[in-house]
């Protein structure tokens, strides 16, 4: 049989991006990626080019430039001179015909007259410029955490209970001795990549089609940073999950409803490519879980070689009965999944509990506004320490003073805060970490958080503390800038032109 060659999926590397291929072009084109670096690379170019193009967003007008350069520039050097000088440069002109003692007479009188009304605009921009300070920001960890446990449920491959575990008190999850128990490796057959991809495909689709009652367990985090929970769950397809979380000891922290968010603009197909574009996909049958026969697929690192993920995905109705992740030295840094479950395949009629998470106003903005976001000052890329930005959000629209981003490449997941203020202190529960450049704090996710310039940071992530540290490194870790009086006065200006012309 003829080798697939790189020049015979020029064009099907493309529709694969959009998503335009029948399952055995797509099969070919995935079986193809596995072997092939350049196709890789070049099919995750696509997609972020994809995602840029996906809506266009106009970028806004740019600020005027400050009257005060203009005039400065229109004066010349002469009007930086002070006017007490003047008198003593008298010599220079004094013999001068009477015709040229009036014309340089006139030159100066303009000239004081310009340098006055230089220092009357300089004197009205200061007084105009804005007195507020920014504002005092404690810590924005809440808020960050229920962003993220909103950004964690679009995605398929994420734990229901790592979302929901996001949002307690995480000093409550504290269990360094915790056991990263889970079921055993399959003895079965290996799977084919064709195959291993199916499943992962189904079980994709099976976590928002298929309803189920259950009780989930999960382990967390390395060494002291482990945190332990649990969590009785009942979710029904369209609606969303009742849940109870449990802390290692059994106590119970907190009893709501999560609601199934749209999954928009992570769509399904493009969290699969993402994961096919950076993993390879393994497996092996003949696997059991919570009693249920099960399929293990593996993802395999085309950066490192080593294992990233394990799923048991049941036979009968695809859900992921347990995962497992791993960083990159080989340990395992989460396991969770199912002590007990059973499959409904319908609504349930169980109401719906009070929102667990808090109440979301933020606006979400295409993921082509990125550039234009940059562009106005704020560190918002396409692509962030190897992860795609796979959502937007900010507190307006049009004038924001924060902006949330979530960037994943299928299996770990980052949620960056950027928001313009003073941190007030250092967050409870936090210690300084010079290799992050931040206070960190442990738990269910990692938290970061520091102050850039005028802006605070904060990272969340439901990776390893080297994802953390690689995010915090491309983030800016500028000093706060000390006030000056051309700032001032330059700030006023701008006030005032704007104020005229908006």
């Amino acid at each position: 049989m003829k080798r697939t060659t790189c020049h015979d999926l020029a064009e099907l590397r493309s529709a694969y991006v959009d998503g335009a291929l029948q399952r055995a072009a797509e099969d070919r084109v995935v079986k193809h990626l596995s072997r092939c670096s350049d196709c890789r690379e070049d099919v995750e170019g696509l997609f972020r080019l994809r995602q840029l193009l996906t809506q266009g967003a106009p970028a806004g007008p740019s600020a005027p430039g400050t009257l005060s350069d203009r005039l400065v520039s229109i004066a010349g050097p002469r009007a930086r001179r002070p006017l007490s000088s003047r008198p003593f440069e008298q010599s220079a002109w004094a013999d001068l015909p009477r015709e040229r003692h009036a014309s340089l007479r006139r030159s100066a009188a303009v000239l004081a007259l310009v340098a006055l009304l230089t220092a009357t605009v300089g004197g009205i921009g200061y007084a105009a410029a804005p007195t507020d300070k920014a504002p005092l920001l404690s810590d924005p960890a809440p808020q960050v955490r229920t962003e993220f446990g909103a950004a964690l449920a679009q995605l398929p491959t994420a734990s229901t209970l790592v979302g929901a575990a996001a949002l307690v008190d995480q000093a409550s999850l504290s269990a360094p001795d915790a056991d990263l128990a889970a079921p055993d490796p399959a003895t079965g057959p290996e799977l084919s990549l064709v195959a291993a991809t199916n499943w992962l495909r189904r079980a994709f689709e099976a976590a928002i089609t298929v309803g189920y009652t259950g009780n989930q367990r999960m382990v967390a985090g390395l060494g002291t940073d482990r945190t332990a929970g649990s969590m009785a769950v009942s979710f029904t397809p369209g609606r969303g999950s009742n849940v109870v979380v449990r802390g290692p000891d059994g106590d119970e922290l907190a009893d709501g409803f999560l609601a199934a968010p749209p999954r928009t603009p992570v769509g399904d197909g493009d969290v699969f490519r993402m994961i096919t574009a950076g993993y390879r996909l393994t497996g092996a049958t003949q696997a059991k879980s919570v009693g249920r026969s099960a399929v293990m697929v593996d993802a395999i690192s085309y950066a490192t070689g080593r294992l990233a993920a394990r799923w048991w995905i049941d036979e009968q109705s695809g859900l992921v009965l347990w995962q497992q992740r791993f960083d990159n030295d080989g340990a395992v840094r989460l396991s969770t999944g199912f002590t007990s479950v059973a499959v409904n395949n319908g609504h349930s009629s169980e109401d719906a509990s009070a929102p667990l998470n808090l109440p979301d106003d933020a606006t979400t903005l295409t993921l082509s506004s990125a550039p234009v976001m940059s562009d106005r000052g704020w560190s918002c890329h396409d692509q962030l320490a190897g992860l795609s930005l796979v959502r937007l959000r900010s507190d307006g629209s049009d004038q924001p003073e924060s902006l949330h981003m979530t960037y994943s490449d299928g299996l770990t997941t980052v949620a960056v805060y950027e928001a313009h203020g003073r941190l007030s202190g250092p967050p409870a529960g936090s210690a300084w970490d010079d290799e992050v450049g931040a206070y960190v704090r442990s738990g269910t996710a990692l938290v970061a958080t520091w102050q850039s310039g005028d802006k605070v940071f904060t990272v969340i992530t439901d990776g390893d503390r080297a994802a953390l540290a690689d995010v915090a490194d491309q983030l800016p870790h500028e000093t706060t800038p000390e006030p000056t009086t051309m700032g001032r006065v330059q700030a006023g200006l701008t006030r005032i032109i704007n104020n005229l012309v908006g």
